[in-house]
């Protein structure tokens, strides 16, 4: 995933890198610190993003109104830097303003921490000008689907065989199975276009949903592993988490805790 941390001042680049240096993890293949209309900007990025990256780099420097809203960025426009974040809130955004009322912002609140003293989250569809947040996009109601329950099923299944597509990048494809309906659904996808899926289940011995998740890994002759669990695992790895995740939120940091295990045995 895209980092991205920035200063509205010139000659900052070093304290931009340091920040960067505190999200390293979000990429690891590139990296690029920029000059322009007062601000100094640095982004990270992985080796699959690359080419995306730098032809939004290259447009920014070009051009001062270019944006890109497939990820989290800036604008430049009338000598004035201008956030933005991604109309469903994929990618994180932070800022605040440092002890000389310079605005700074980057993709997580552990960059910020030396550079302000007080953050604020810009919130999903929003821009900020100057220092004031402006919604720019708003998810409208629709209408009632009156198509059959048959029709629906079946674009469903076409949107989610692309999404899943698109996401493959190898012959070799791991993926979480937690018994579920959805993982098992996307799982079943998976399979039909790799040679070697590898699927991966956590939970406490006995549970339930590891039983269901390795049915479904038999059904589909998938490469299965399975991690079994205790409370003492959850508590080891509980502030690690909290530091990745940036909340206390009960239920986000329970699901977090299981998916931070499962994503270090498959890596």
């Amino acid at each position: 995933m895209i980092g991205i941390a920035g200063i509205a001042e010139t000659g900052k680049s070093d304290l931009v890198n340091e920040m960067l240096q505190t999200i390293a993890h979000r990429g690891d293949y590139g990296k690029k610190i920029i000059e322009k209309n007062h601000t100094t900007v640095g982004f990270i990025w992985s080796k699959n993003q690359s080419q995306q990256m730098e032809t939004y780099i290259d447009q920014l420097l070009r051009s001062d109104t270019y944006l890109n809203k497939k990820i989290e960025g800036v604008e430049f426009k009338d000598k004035e830097i201008i956030l933005f974040r991604d109309e469903l809130g994929v990618f994180p955004l932070y800022y605040g303003l440092d002890a000389n009322k310079n605005l700074c912002f980057a993709s997580e609140v552990k960059a910020l921490l030396k550079a302000t003293p007080e953050i604020n989250e810009l919130q999903p569809g929003h821009r900020l000008i100057g220092n004031k947040p402006q919604e720019y996009f708003r998810l409208e109601s629709e209408m009632l689907d009156e198509r059959s329950p048959e029709e629906i099923a079946t674009e469903l299944k076409s949107r989610i065989e692309n999404v899943v597509k698109r996401q493959i990048g190898s012959d070799t494809v791991g993926s979480w199975l937690s018994g579920g309906l959805d993982s098992s659904v996307i799982a079943s996808m998976v399979r039909k276009n790799v040679k070697n899926h590898h699927t991966f289940s956590i939970g406490v011995k006995d549970a339930p949903d590891l039983l269901y998740a390795k049915e479904v890994a038999n059904f589909l002759k998938t490469e299965h592993h399975q991690l079994f669990v205790t409370i003492k695992d959850l508590i080891e790895v509980l502030p690690r988490v909290i530091y990745h995740l940036e909340s206390f939120d009960a239920l986000l940091v329970r699901s977090s805790v299981m998916n931070y295990l499962v994503a270090r045995l498959s890596s």
